[in-house]
C-alpha cells in the first residue's frame, strides 16, 4: 500500500483527533520492564472508558513455513455491552472471498485488569513466560505509546481420561495503546508450533477503529479490500492510495 502525501496528513490528523477523544492520562516516567504472571495488574485497563460500539479492525497477514503460503485476514474486536462489572466484547474474522465467522465472546473487568484477563482475548491456557513493558510501536507512520504483553502457551487435547496430546506450542506478544478504541490493540505478532515440523506465523497492525457505523481512523472492516479480493464498485480500495 503506498501512501500518498496526501493521506498520509489525514492520517496524522485522524490520530491527533481520536486520541483527543479520550481519556489519555499518561504517567511522566515509563515503568522498567517486569517479570510478571497472568495474575499481575496492568496499569492502566483498555476498557475503563469502552463504550457499547466501539470496534477495532487489524489486518493480518499470516504465513507458515511452506512456500507460497502468505495470506491476509481481518481480526475484528467489538464492545457489545458495557455493565457495571463487565464489558463484553465479541470477535468476528474474515478471509480473502470468505463470510466473516464470529469466534468467541469475552468478558472483562471495568476497572482493574490482569494480564491474565486481557490475554482471555487471544487464550484461555495457562500462560507462562509473561512480561510486561512500556516500547513505542509505529503504525501507519504514527509513533504510540504502548504497553507490551508477551507470554507463551501449549496448547493440549484430551484424548481419553488422564491421557492428553500435544496440539500447538504458541507465542504472543501483543502491544496496546490508550489512542486506540475497543481493545486498544495496536498489533500482535504469533507464532504457533503444530508440530512435525510446521509452524504458523500471524502478524496484524490496527487498520482502523471507531464507534458504530463511523471510522475515527483508518478504515471500516468492510472497506478494506484483502489481496485475493475484487473491490466493489466504487469501493475505496486501499492498493490504489
Amino acid at each position: 500500500m503506498r501512501a500518498t502525501l496526501p493521506l498520509a496528513c489525514a492520517l496524522a490528523i485522524s490520530w491527533a483527533v481520536a486520541a483527543q477523544a479520550r481519556d489519555d492520562t499518561k504517567g511522566t516516567a515509563d515503568p522498567p520492564k517486569q517479570e510478571a504472571t497472568s495474575a499481575t495488574k496492568l496499569a492502566w485497563n483498555p476498557f475503563a472508558q469502552a463504550r457499547a460500539g466501539e470496534w477495532e479492525t487489524l489486518l493480518v497477514t499470516s504465513h507458515t513455513n511452506a512456500p507460497n503460503s502468505d495470506e491476509q485476514s481481518l481480526d475484528t474486536w467489538k464492545v457489545a455491552s458495557v455493565a457495571q462489572d463487565k464489558v463484553t466484547t465479541t470477535r468476528e474474522t474474515r478471509a480473502a472471498k470468505m463470510e466473516t465467522k464470529k469466534q468467541s465472546d469475552e468478558t472483562c473487568p471495568p476497572k482493574e485488569i490482569t494480564v491474565g484477563d486481557f490475554l482471555h482475548l487471544f487464550t484461555h491456557d495457562p500462560v507462562t513466560g509473561v512480561k510486561v513493558e512500556e516500547e513505542k510501536k509505529k503504525v501507519a507512520g504514527k509513533e504510540l505509546a504502548c504497553t507490551k504483553i508477551s507470554c507463551s502457551w501449549r496448547r493440549t487435547k484430551s484424548v481419553g481420561p488422564g491421557m492428553t496430546v500435544f496440539f500447538s506450542a504458541n507465542k504472543l506478544t501483543v502491544w496496546i495503546s490508550k489512542d486506540v478504541r475497543g481493545p486498544g490493540i495496536v498489533a500482535y505478532s504469533l507464532e504457533t508450533k503444530l508440530g512435525q515440523g510446521a509452524t504458523l506465523f500471524a502478524d496484524a497492525e490496527v487498520a482502523g477503529f471507531g464507534n458504530a457505523e463511523k471510522a475515527e481512523w483508518g478504515k471500516k472492516t468492510n472497506d478494506i479490500v484483502l489481496e485475493g479480493e475484487t473491490p466493489e464498485p466504487g469501493s475505496d480500495d486501499p492498493k490504489d492510495k
